[in-house]
């Protein structure tokens, strides 16, 4: 094939999204919408999905063979416009109600959705176990939530497809699954409470990938006592190893979460 006889559509339906998705001209994204997708969409199977152009793709036509659907990079914002009742945490019933319902030949649904919300607001109680049922009422079995306390009355709450399929990963507190997050190479853990020296041996385990650390928490962890400084006791900690990490931002914690890792008993 020449190359001036090269042309968009001759590339399969999947690059075609994906050069979609790296997009930044409107432009380009209406040519795309307007004139590709109606000739393609009666083939396209999977779709991935940025807040940027999600509405322009999912209005441009229909899709009567469309299975999977991936959705990623859902800020606070982005979840108020697109799903109903916004005074709310997103849980299991909002995807049901406001996503898989237009699309019953679904088979595959890989989603994160985060959202935060002042628990002063709320007229129900959160929780894990309520989150976790309400993806199970949603037909979303493999799917699980963290729950992070931001502040004393903020709370974020995410909720997302298993195995965890994306890159990112934020508002991880003191309590979160025990499941390993295998792609994930940027982190943002926070909570209203200290971290533990137990907290970041779990994140190391959960996070064999992580390149990218960024640490949110101004409480101080638990005094130490002075003699955990000796060499002796220093050795009962469990050396911490973050194998792949090359960023640690920890510019809004408190300065014992910098020690900790400048020192090389704990990692």
């Amino acid at each position: 094939m020449s190359r001036s006889n090269v042309h968009l559509l001759d590339l399969p339906n999947e690059v075609l999204l994906i050069v979609l998705r790296k997009l930044n001209n409107i432009s380009l994204i209406d040519r795309f919408c307007i004139d590709i997708l109606p000739r393609i969409h009666h083939t396209v199977k999977y779709i991935l999905l940025e807040p940027v152009s999600m509405e322009r793709i999912l209005l441009a036509t229909v899709y009567p063979n469309l299975t999977e659907r991936k959705l990623f990079n859902f800020e606070q914002q982005i979840v108020s416009k697109y799903f109903t009742g916004h005074n709310r945490i997103i849980d299991g019933t909002c995807v049901q109600n406001d996503i898989l319902v237009y699309m019953p030949q679904l088979h595959s649904f890989s989603f994160y959705i985060n959202t935060s919300i002042d628990t002063r607001d709320l007229s129900y109680n959160v929780s894990r176990e309520n989150i976790r049922q309400t993806l199970v009422n949603s037909g979303q079995q493999n799917a699980t939530s963290i729950i992070c306390n931001l502040t004393t009355y903020e709370i974020a709450c995410s909720i997302f497809s298993l195995p965890f399929a994306f890159d990112y990963l934020e508002d991880v507190g003191n309590i979160f699954p025990n499941i390993v997050f295998s792609y994930v190479t940027c982190l943002l853990v926070q909570d209203c409470d200290a971290f533990r020296y137990e907290f970041f041996v779990r994140i190391a385990q959960s996070f064999p990938l992580l390149k990218y650390l960024r640490i949110f928490n101004i409480e101080s962890r638990l005094p130490v006592d002075p003699l955990t400084l000796s060499s002796d006791h220093s050795q009962s900690y469990t050396m911490v190893e973050y194998l792949h990490l090359t960023s640690l931002d920890v510019g809004y914690s408190h300065k014992d979460y910098l020690e900790q890792f400048l020192n090389e008993t704990k990692a």
